[in-house]
């Protein structure tokens, strides 16, 4: 019925509106961008954004917390075996994030929530997942997305399926790989 539309459709609303606190910009000395999110007080992003951006930190309720000592980093993203990674312990949030503890299968529909411009620009897209290679899918995204998305969650719900690490922009509108669609 149509109420029973409306309802979920709120309850979809608020749900994602509670799932995007969760998601926070990464900002940085040098002006290298990034995103993370929190999974309970653990703040997770993409292992390359942690070495390339200098003095990293996340701005939380008006507070600087800075992005050091990780608990957990990797950064080896060309093999696909290997993980594109950090975790930081942050005790001083509770994010509404969960991890997802089933298999990913072709063609989920997925949600990623991203900031781009440093902050200033939030960007919500829909991901088809097109493949699975051991750690790392490949998505298409219904919006073009650039640097400043890695690190974002990439959802199902409030279940964090994976994390952005790549695209294939070149950061000039152009496709990294002519052979594949730019989002």
């Amino acid at each position: 019925s149509a109420a029973s539309y409306v309802y979920k459709r709120q309850k979809h609303v608020l749900t994602m509106e509670k799932v995007k606190k969760s998601v926070f910009p990464i900002h940085s000395t040098n002006y290298e961008e990034g995103c993370g999110f929190f999974v309970g007080s653990y703040y997770f992003t993409s292992g390359h954004v942690i070495r390339d951006a200098e003095n990293p930190f996340i701005i939380i309720n008006g507070h600087k917390i800075k992005l050091v000592n990780p608990i957990f980093y990797r950064c080896d993203s060309k093999d696909s075996s290997g993980l594109d990674l950090a975790i930081f312990n942050i005790a001083d949030y509770e994010g509404a994030l969960e991890l997802y503890d089933k298999t990913l299968d072709s063609d989920m529909n997925l949600i990623s929530m991203s900031y781009r411009k440093l902050g200033e620009e939030y960007i919500e897209c829909s991901v088809d997942v097109k493949g699975v290679e051991a750690n790392y899918f490949i998505g298409l995204t219904d919006e073009n997305l650039k640097s400043g998305c890695s690190g974002s969650p990439v959802v199902f719900g409030n279940k964090v399926v994976g994390v952005m690490t790549a695209g294939n922009n070149s950061g000039d509108n152009t496709p990294c790989n002519p052979n594949l669609p730019i989002n």
